[in-house]
C-alpha cells in the first residue's frame, strides 16, 4: 500500500490528519482491527464499546443539505433501510453534466494498466501502450492525487447528504477512506469470464464498519457485466479470497442472494463494504465506475489508487 493523502480534497474534517502514514499504535490497531472485524462478534463488541451513544434515529437532512448536495432527491430513510437489511441499495443518480465532466477526465488523465504504476498511459493510446508494455490490460486505474483535481470528484467526495447518509449507517462521523476511478476494458470471450475476481474495493476488512458508493460512469445493463454484491453477505464473516475462490463464487452466479449493480451512466449504489462483491471483464462494452469510500477510523494507511 502506498501512503497518500487526499490534498486537494475539501472538508478538512474528513480526510486523513497527515500524509506521512500512521503512528505504531495505529498501525497496531489496524492489525487488531484486521483480525477482529472480519468476525461479526468483533464488530458487534466495537459497536457496543466504541458507539454506545450514538442515536439510533439520524435526523432528517434538512432543506439547505439536500440543496448542496449533487442527489438532492435521494429518499434516505428508504436507502437506510434496505443498506442495513440487504447491505446494498440503489435509488442514486448522478447528474448528467456530473458524468460528463467524470469521463472527460478519464479520457484525459494518465491512467495505469492492471492497476500497476509501472504502465502509465492515455486511454486513447491503449493499444499502443498495450504492444509497447507487452501487457495486454484487463483493467486501468486512476492516482488517488491525480482525482483530486477533477472538480467533479472533489464534490463528490464532499457531498453533504451523501456524508449524512454515511454517517446515519455508520451511526459515527464518517472518515473519508478514498476515490477510486477504474476501467475493466471489455473482452470479447466469454470464455475469459471463467477468471472471477474478488472486486478489489479496498483492502477488506477496512475498517469495523464502512460504507461504499458504486456509480456507473458507463452503460452497464447486462448483470453479467456488472459489479455484483451478495445481499446480506455483511452480516456473515469476510473472506479473504483464499478462503472464498473463484470457483465457490462462480457457485453463487445464479443465487437470488446476487445483486448486479447494472444500470445507465450515472447509476449510482451504495453498498456495505464488509459485504462480499465482485466483478467480471464485460463483454459488451468498457466498464467505467467511480467508487467513494468511507469507514469510521483512519489508520493512516492509504491506496496510492
Amino acid at each position: 500500500m502506498s501512503t497518500v493523502k487526499p490534498t486537494s480534497l475539501p472538508r478538512a474534517s474528513v480526510l486523513p490528519a497527515s500524509a506521512s502514514g500512521g503512528s505504531p499504535s495505529s498501525f497496531l490497531q489496524y492489525l487488531l482491527m484486521r483480525r477482529l472485524a472480519r468476525f461479526p462478534a468483533g464488530r458487534a463488541l466495537y459497536r457496543a464499546v466504541k458507539l454506545r451513544d450514538s442515536a439510533d434515529a439520524p435526523p432528517i437532512p434538512s432543506k439547505r443539505v439536500r440543496a448542496q448536495s449533487l442527489i438532492p432527491n435521494l429518499d434516505v430513510p428508504a436507502v437506510l433501510s434496505r443498506l442495513r437489511t440487504d447491505g446494498v441499495s440503489s435509488d442514486l443518480q448522478l447528474p448528467v453534466d456530473t458524468v460528463l465532466d467524470l469521463r472527460i477526465f478519464a479520457r484525459r488523465a494518465q491512467c495505469y494498466g492492471n492497476v500497476e504504476r509501472q504502465f502509465p498511459f492515455k486511454l486513447r493510446d491503449r493499444v499502443h501502450a498495450e504492444a509497447h508494455y507487452g501487457q495486454a490490460f484487463a483493467h486501468a486505474g486512476y492516482l488517488h492525487d491525480d482525482l483530486t483535481h477533477c472538480s467533479s470528484a472533489v464534490r463528490l467526495a464532499s457531498d453533504p447528504l451523501l456524508l449524512a447518509l454515511a454517517q446515519a449507517y455508520l451511526q459515527g462521523a464518517p472518515v473519508y477512506r478514498g476515490l477510486s476511478l477504474r476501467w475493466s476494458f471489455a473482452t470479447a470471450s466469454r470464455d475469459a469470464k471463467s477468471a472471477i475476481d474478488l472486486e478489489s474495493l479496498g483492502d477488506r476488512p477496512v475498517d469495523y464498519a464502512g460504507v461504499t458508493f458504486v456509480f456507473n460512469l458507463t452503460d452497464v445493463r447486462d448483470p453479467n457485466d456488472a459489479l455484483v454484491f451478495v445481499a446480506k453477505s455483511h452480516r456473515r464473516m469476510c473472506p479473504s479470497q483464499a478462503e472464498f475462490p473463484a470457483q465457490a463464487l462462480l457457485a453463487l452466479r445464479h443465487t437470488p442472494a446476487l445483486r448486479p449493480l447494472t444500470g445507465d451512466a450515472g447509476a449510482g449504489f451504495v453498498i456495505d463494504a464488509l459485504g462480499m462483491s465482485w466483478t467480471q471483464r464485460p463483454t459488451e462494452r468498457d466498464r467505467l465506475i467511480l467508487l467513494l469510500s468511507y469507514a469510521l477510523n483512519d489508520y493512516g494507511i492509504w491506496e496510492a489508487f
